[in-house]
């Protein structure tokens, strides 16, 4: 992957995980919380969707750095959401330096599963179409 290719899909997976949390904090208004006393509401939503699309980027990375080729649709998936599940994770336990709150681990499922989808998406090129070469 080119490096120009490589941060369109860095941006497409920062700008989408953060609107994907912003959704979610409005329809689940009472589970899922963006800002704290210390922490705005706009700041803990960039800082949130950033993180998760830092965590994929170095996980796609890791990945090939050991040589993991997953060419099975499902194992791709579900590798996704599992990397997903634990970002989200991570950030809802560290609530009050990232500023996003949850208050289910149900809901860290839904987000993360949604995160993957976004992910599987963009990486198997169903987004911004792969650059022939």
């Amino acid at each position: 992957m080119d490096s120009k290719n490589a941060a369109i899909n860095f941006s497409i997976n920062w700008v989408g995980a953060t609107v994907i949390f912003y959704i979610f904090s409005l329809i689940f208004s009472s589970s899922v919380v963006l800002g704290n006393d210390k922490i705005n509401k706009f700041y803990a939503v960039i800082v949130a969707g950033l993180v998760v699309a830092v965590v994929n980027f170095f996980v796609s990375i890791y990945y090939k750095k050991l040589g993991l080729k997953i060419k099975d649709e499902y194992m791709a998936a579900l590798s996704y959401f599992i990397a997903a599940t634990v970002i989200i994770w991570v950030i809802k336990k560290f609530a009050l330096t990232t500023g996003l709150g949850i208050s289910n681990n149900a809901y860290v499922l839904a987000l993360a599963a949604i995160v993957a989808v976004l992910k599987y998406a963009v990486d198997r090129g169903k987004i911004v179409p792969k650059a022939k070469k």
